[in-house]
């Protein structure tokens, strides 16, 4: 992505190349629901202040949860409590 010291000093060519990518990267994140999944359950865990997650990064919790330290999250089930 591009960037510069001062945000608002892009050109029309940073401001398209950074609007495509966040269009690409919204899509890939909407069409693949598992990602999606991860997300939510590594956020409401964060939220809930899970102590398994003290220090973890978004990469050490993946690595957790397919070593199946983490129960199946259910995410309707999750925000209506």
């Amino acid at each position: 992505m591009p960037s510069s010291w001062y945000p608002l000093n892009l050109n029309q060519a940073n401001v398209d190349e950074i609007w495509d990518l966040g269009v690409t990267d919204g899509t890939a994140a909407a069409t693949n629901s598992s990602n999606t999944a991860d997300l939510m359950q590594f956020f409401s865990m964060k939220k809930m202040n899970d102590t398994r997650m003290a220090n973890a990064s978004y990469d050490n919790f993946l690595s957790m949860k397919q070593n199946g330290d983490f129960e199946e999250f259910n995410m309707q089930a999750e925000f209506l409590q």
